[in-house]
Order: structure tokens, then sequence, then C-alpha cells
């Protein structure tokens, strides 16, 4: 292996661990969704007992785990980015792949970013 190999595996071996990480924090936003979930349902079953529920402190949950989210999310948009600008203009199918994927990161990255525009929202208008 000559120098110009192992420093191209080098990189690829330091664009995967970071893709490792941002799953990991993408991971940790559904881990808090899932909390906030389960404690919205805690409140429904302690009103159907006929319990008044403790407030609920939602925001700060949805709010982390929206953020997480989203960074994570824009990590790999960038990914595909790069991953579209180095697709040889000579490989059609190459070119095709990594533009059906930079279309479904930009399309992903947007709807998580709405959701938390919207989670913002609903917190200022004092629903969540």
């Amino acid at each position: 292996m000559d120098e110009q190999e192992r420093t191209q595996l080098e990189e690829a071996l330091g664009e995967l661990d970071q893709s490792g990480q941002f799953l990991v924090a993408i991971l940790a936003g559904l881990l808090l969704s899932l909390r906030a979930l389960l404690e919205q349902r805690k409140q429904l079953c302690l009103t159907l007992a006929g319990e008044q529920p403790p407030p609920a402190r939602l925001y700060p949950l949805r709010h982390t785990a929206g953020s997480l989210t989203l960074g994570g999310l824009g990590f790999f948009l960038c990914q595909a980015a790069r991953t579209r600008a180095r697709a040889d203009p000579a490989d059609p199918v190459a070119v095709s792949s990594a533009c059906s994927g930079l279309t479904a990161a930009v399309l992903v990255f947007l709807a998580a970013a709405i959701r938390l525009a919207d989670t913002d929202l609903l917190h200022r208008a004092g629903r969540l």
C-alpha cells in the first residue's frame, strides 16, 4: 500500500468514525423523544384515572431531541453533498445515486428543521 492509498483509507476511516458519532447523536434524540412520549402517556393515564397529573416539562426534552437530530442530519446532509461533488461524471449510475442521496438528505433535514421550529412555536404559544 502506497502513501496515497493509506491517506485515502485513513480519511475514509475518519469519516466513518464521524458518521458513527452523529448516528449516536440521532439515537440520543430518538431516545429523548421516546422519553417525552412516555411522559405524555403517563399524564394521560393519570388523567383517565381521575388524578391531577403534575405539569409536564416536555419542551426541554423535545427541543433537545430535535436539536440533536437536526445536528446529526446536518452532518449527513454535508456528507451527501460531498458524495455528490465527488461523483465521477463519467459514471451516470454513481451520479444518479449521489443525487438521490442528496435529495433524500435535504428532505429529511428540512422535515427535522420544520419539526423543531414547530416545537419552538408551540412552546412560545404556551402549548408545550
